[in-house]
C-alpha cells in the first residue's frame, strides 16, 4: 500500500497571503529629553508596501505628536527620509509607497517623534532602524 496523497505546501490562498507580512523589524524607541516616553515600532512589508506601526507609553500621550524617520543616527539625525502619520494616543500607522528592499536601502535611519506640532524641535523619542 502507497499512499500518493499530497498535502500543499501552504493551506492559504494567495489573496489572503498578501495580508501576511513577508519581512519585519522590530525597534526599541528610547525615551529622550527626559519626556517620559517610550515604546517600539515594528516595520514590514505588506502586500509590498512598508507598514510603520508605533506605539508609545508615558507621559503626556493627548497631544498629536509628529513622527519621522530621519537619515542618521539618535544623537545627529539628518533629513527627513520618511514622514509619518502623527502619534495621537500613543499609537501611529503609517502605509509607505515602498517595498523593504527600496526601504532598507535608505539605511541607516532613525526614528524619532517630536513633541508637539508647535515643539517640533524637541524630540522624545528615538530609535535606531536597522536590518
Amino acid at each position: 500500500y502507497t499512499n500518493n496523497t499530497s498535502t500543499p505546501e501552504s493551506s492559504i490562498r494567495k489573496d489572503e497571503s498578501s495580508q501576511i507580512p513577508q519581512t519585519g523589524i522590530s525597534i526599541i524607541i528610547n525615551e529622550q529629553n527626559s519626556s517620559g516616553q517610550s515604546g517600539i515600532a515594528t516595520i514590514a512589508e505588506l502586500g509590498g508596501k512598508v507598514v510603520v506601526n508605533l506605539k508609545l507609553v508615558g507621559f503626556d500621550l493627548s497631544t498629536p505628536q509628529p513622527s519621522h524617520l530621519h537619515q542618521g543616527s539618535c544623537e545627529a539625525p539628518g533629513e527627513i527620509v520618511y514622514p509619518l502619520t502623527n502619534v495621537v494616543s500613543g499609537v501611529s500607522q503609517t502605509t509607505l509607497n515602498v517595498d523593504m528592499a527600496t526601504f532598507s536601502s535608505k539605511f541607516p535611519l532613525v526614528l524619532n517623534v517630536h513633541k508637539s506640532p508647535e515643539e517640533s524641535g524637541i524630540y522624545v523619542v528615538c530609535g535606531q532602524v536597522s536590518p
